[in-house]
C-alpha cells in the first residue's frame, strides 16, 4: 500500500512521501483568500474547505496542510492566524468560536 493510500484509510504513514493532486490547488487557493480583500475573500473558503457552512468567517491569514480535509459547519467564526495540520479529517461543528492564533494539528503531533 502506497503512502497515499494509507493516509486515506487512516493507518500510519510517512508524510513526506506522499502526493496529493489537489495540494498545489488548495496551497493556492489559501494564498488567494489570505491576500483578497475583504469583499471578495470568503468566496475563496467553500473552494479551500470541503465543507463551509453558512454565515461562516475566518479572518485571514490561514493556514493548512490540504483545506479538503477541514469541514466548518454553520455560524463559526476562526480569528486570525490559525493553523490546521489535516493531514486527517478535521470537523467545526456549528456555531464554534476559535480565538487567534489557534492551532489544529491532527496526524503525528
Amino acid at each position: 500500500m502506497n503512502e497515499n493510500k494509507r493516509a486515506l484509510n487512516g493507518k500510519l504513514y510517512n508524510p513526506y512521501k506522499t502526493i496529493f493532486p489537489q495540494y498545489a490547488q488548495k496551497k493556492s487557493l489559501i494564498n488567494d483568500f489570505n491576500s483578497s480583500s475583504e469583499p471578495d475573500r470568503m468566496k475563496y473558503l467553500s473552494e479551500v474547505f470541503t465543507e463551509c457552512g453558512e454565515n461562516t468567517y475566518v479572518i485571514p491569514p490561514i493556514y493548512c496542510d490540504h483545506g479538503w480535509k477541514v469541514h466548518i459547519g454553520k455560524n463559526s467564526y476562526i480569528n486570525t492566524d490559525c493553523v490546521i495540520l489535516d493531514e486527517a479529517e478535521v470537523f467545526i461543528g456549528n456555531n464554534v468560536l476559535i480565538a487567534p492564533r489557534v492551532s489544529i494539528y491532527t496526524a503525528a503531533h
